[in-house]
């Protein structure tokens, strides 16, 4: 399979060499990158097939670019509102997630800080049984 340079590719379909390396990095076009840091679109075997294109899917393209004030479709206006819609509902649906989790934990900080007191408590009554005499605590009647 012949190659030729991003330049010379550039040329040839009359675009800018960053738009062919885009379309190498989008799979548009096949390329390899040589030890120099160089890359080279590879050609089809075919002459007749000089399309720098090949016919893409729409179902599988996608811009990431956003669209300039007045060239969206309805269609992409509908489909932007309705997204807009849905990151706002997840983004309301992580809030109150957020605030119910803040809920619990304080919840359990709380019985977890009863507990730790009840413990220290009783820690305290066995502390002062112990400090007494043996025959205290031998005749001490519970």
């Amino acid at each position: 399979m012949p190659r030729i340079s991003a330049n010379q590719a550039a040329a040839r379909f009359g675009v800018s060499p960053d738009t062919v390396l885009r379309r190498i990095k989008s799979h548009q076009l096949v390329g390899t990158k040589d030890n120099r840091g160089k890359w080279w679109v590879v050609l089809p075997d075919d002459p007749a097939n000089d399309d720098p294109e090949p016919p893409a899917d729409p179902a599988n393209m996608r811009s990431t670019a956003p669209y300039p004030r007045g060239a969206q479709t309805a269609e992409q206006t509908s489909e932007m509102t309705v997204l807009t819609e849905a990151l706002t509902k997840m983004v309301e649906r992580m809030e109150r997630q957020h605030q119910s989790a803040i809920q619990l934990l304080t919840e359990r900080i709380d019985s977890a800080e009863c507990r730790a007191e009840q413990a220290e408590q009783r820690l305290f009554e066995v502390m002062d049984r112990m400090s007494r005499p043996w025959w205290s605590r031998w005749l001490a009647r519970p």
